[in-house]
């Protein structure tokens, strides 16, 4: 199964994290990572898109304070010899792995790319919504790691929204279609608070649990196209 990573940032540490973890898992193979990152500003816009002006902010106030990453994070890296922090293309060029930068990744030239590459399934470590044709180019799918249960809470900040009401926060793995986390949901994984936990520190335990989450599902069984709309109307 020749699996790939796409990513809008020049420094990424989930698809650092993904990179690691997927390379040892049996029966994948790490083919691709479509990159459309812009340099310095264009992380800098990609983070305000992500997380807000003020959470930007926040994260800036953390690193003049001395912390980079929230302790979870740090002790996990530490722990395996990661350096998060360096560049993606510098991460595939030690790991071998083909990086291809593109203007967008829902353009002609990403999805040819992916194409080319015989990707089968193509998972999100960054890069906002998708579209066609990026969508139909992995023969099997692009599948996304949500941070909380599908299909009650969709969109952006859902961990926050989780911990507001008093739902269960976790990480749901599901196939990414048209809309806006209305893909197939294939599992659940639990990412409970502990003592101590701030909103960083439970995100970042949250990135870890999503690794585990993306692995352990493409090490579990083959992993079928998810039925489309044409599919459940028009039944075989």
């Amino acid at each position: 199964m020749i699996v790939g990573l796409t990513s809008a940032a020049r420094i990424n540490p989930y698809a650092q994290l993904l990179i690691d973890r997927l390379r040892h898992v049996d029966g994948v193979q790490l083919g691709l990572v479509l990159s459309s990152e812009r340099g310095r500003l264009g992380d800098l816009w990609s983070r305000v898109r992500r997380r807000g002006v003020r959470g930007v902010r926040r994260s800036l106030a953390r690193r003049a304070a001395g912390s980079t990453q929230p302790e979870p994070l740090a002790r996990f890296a530490e722990q395996r010899g990661l350096a998060l922090g360096q560049p993606l293309s510098s991460v595939c060029e030690w790991h071998g792995v083909p990086l291809a930068r593109v203007d967008s990744l829902t353009s002609v030239e990403g999805a040819s790319c992916v194409r080319d590459h015989g990707v089968d399934i193509l998972i999100n470590a960054g890069g906002g919504l998708f579209r066609d044709p990026l969508l139909s180019a992995p023969t099997v799918g692009l599948l996304n790691a949500h941070m909380a249960r599908l299909p009650d809470l969709r969109g952006v900040d859902v961990l926050e929204w989780s911990l507001l009401l008093d739902l269960e926060p976790g990480i749901a793995l599901h196939w990414i279609d048209a809309g806006v986390d209305t893909g197939q949901v294939l599992a659940f994984r639990p990412v409970q608070p502990e003592p101590g936990d701030t909103i960083d520190s439970l995100r970042q335990r949250a990135v870890l649990a999503s690794v585990d989450a993306v692995a352990e599902q493409l090490a579990a069984a083959p992993m079928r196209r998810p039925p489309s709309e044409a599919d459940e109307t028009f039944p075989q």
